[in-house]
């Protein structure tokens, strides 16, 4: 009885302490999504923006769907494999392998951008907000999380790095009305828990002063 009692409170420890996630998205356009609410005393918010269609059991045109509950899937055939030169060593060592969320739309899977297109350029100094990569809270041994950018010639722009070193990148400015994709890669296969924040700084109009969404932990699922 004692040993079955003991079981019993292990298994409902282990229970406690898994997330509770209300839906993994597996497909679908959406964005990581920085609005505002406007004025001086406004609401700086960081979570997804969904589209129409999304994944089954995922809310579609939700411009607020909370981004701590529902998790994104990278399909594990997603592999690329870093080209040598200058311009890719912060992706990874030349012939190493990735995982990625594309930059160009497939509808079998998520297509994942930003966006800011609810802010109005005159509530922030410079017209612009700051995605931050505060912390990577876990990952697989050795991961590492990289958003980056390829123009027409496939020439890549580091907007976030997980990697130490020269390569790291904690944040970047994003101008209001902004609606962009890009790459999510992921150095390993596994899960990824990525601790995010929005900041910005008023307006001299709105007596200047920094906002912040607060942190907001996003996972992203590599099986």
């Amino acid at each position: 009885m004692k040993l079955r009692i003991a079981l019993v409170a292990t298994l409902a420890a282990l229970c406690a302490a898994a997330p509770a996630y209300a839906t993994v998205i597996t497909s679908g356009h959406m964005d990581l999504d920085i609005d505002y609410s406007g004025g001086a005393g406004g609401v700086l918010t960081l979570d997804w923006r969904t589209y129409t269609p999304m994944s089954a059991g995922t809310t579609a045109s939700d411009d607020d769907y909370a981004a701590a509950a529902n998790p994104v899937s990278v399909p594990l055939a997603n592999t690329y494999t870093v080209l040598a030169g200058a311009n890719w060593t912060c992706l990874g060592t030349a012939g190493s392998t990735v995982y990625r969320l594309k930059q160009n739309n497939d509808p079998a899977q998520v297509w994942l951008g930003y966006n800011t297109q609810d802010i109005a350029a005159a509530d922030f100094s410079t017209g612009k907000v700051t995605l931050n990569l505060v912390s990577v809270v876990s990952a697989p041994a050795g991961g590492k999380f990289i958003m980056y950018a390829t123009n027409s010639f496939g020439t890549p722009t580091y907007l976030l790095n997980s990697t130490a070193g020269a390569c790291n990148k904690t944040s970047f400015a994003i101008s209001s009305g902004i609606h962009n994709h890009n790459w999510w890669a992921f150095s390993a296969a596994g899960t990824y828990v990525l601790r995010f924040e929005a900041t910005g700084t008023l307006s001299a109009g709105l007596g200047g002063g920094s906002k912040s969404s607060g942190t907001v932990d996003i996972t992203f699922q590599i099986p």
